[in-house]
């Protein structure tokens, strides 16, 4: 039916799915028709499509790879440059854990006007002042944003977002210059494209969930190959959120 929907020029099929089966049948249906002639066809629906999609293109049993040499020790670094509310309660959660040293950021602190000659000394002060802290039994390194009281300003907001991705993501590749990070947890998309941006990262190889909706993967190609690394949207996961990723990363395992 699908090829007929295609030869007959249709630009869009809707199809109902009641149970998984229907939706194993749709992904089977869909796979043929991906290597078909062009216009591509693209599948829009819900996670029970994609992990039906993802089942037949990746059959193989077992559990996802591991990054090379996990878990690498050394301390881990979090960089929770989101401002959603879901993400503040992460991360005081993972700020009362024995061992985390925080750091919270002033938005404000990038109103400068001269704030991009300045920026490579605040930088330098930060990633100094994080390794330092790596000397008093830290594990990990906890980078925040202040609640920001301008966050009504667009033109203000989107200003410092600007500036706070950019200057997030050479104090990582700072610090991780100076030491050897048992790896990343970010927290927003921009920040994670900032950071690749940094380590000159080109591709990420995927591993195993830390928790539904957070992966675990690592630097395949850039500065830092191996590198692991956990992404999670800004207002995505419980109150435990980060503390499971940071967990996962130190003991290449879940708490429970």
């Amino acid at each position: 039916r699908l090829a007929g929907l295609r030869a007959e020029g249709v630009r869009a099929g809707v199809a109902d799915a009641a149970a998984d089966a229907h939706l194993a049948a749709l992904a089977g249906a869909l796979l043929p028709a991906w290597r078909q002639a062009p216009p591509p066809m693209v599948a829009v629906g819900s996670a029970g499509l994609a992990g039906a999609l993802a089942g037949q293109l990746w059959p193989q049993a077992g559990r996802p790879p591991l990054p090379p040499g996990f878990p690498r020790g050394g301390p881990v670094l979090v960089l929770a440059g989101s401002r959603t509310a879901g993400t503040r309660a992460q991360v005081q959660a993972l700020a009362v854990v024995p061992g985390v040293y925080r750091l919270e950021l002033d938005a404000a602190d990038l109103d400068a006007s001269d704030w991009d000659a300045r920026a490579p000394g605040w930088v330098a002060a930060k990633a100094a002042g994080l390794q330092a802290a790596t000397a008093a039994r830290v594990h990990t390194l906890l980078v925040s944003i202040a609640p920001d009281a301008d966050a009504d300003d667009p033109a203000r907001f989107a200003r410092r977002s600007a500036r706070l991705n950019a200057a997030l993501g050479a104090l990582m590749a700072a610090l991780a210059g100076r030491i050897a990070l048992g790896g990343l947890v970010l927290t927003g998309g921009d920040i994670a494209r900032a950071a690749m941006r940094a380590l000159q990262g080109e591709a990420l190889q995927l591993g195993p969930l830390v928790l539904p909706g957070l992966p675990l993967s690592w630097l395949a190609r850039g500065a830092r190959p191996g590198l692991p690394l956990v992404t999670k949207a800004g207002g995505f996961g419980g109150p435990q959120a980060l503390v499971e990723a940071v967990h996962f990363l130190r003991h290449g395992r879940a708490r429970s």
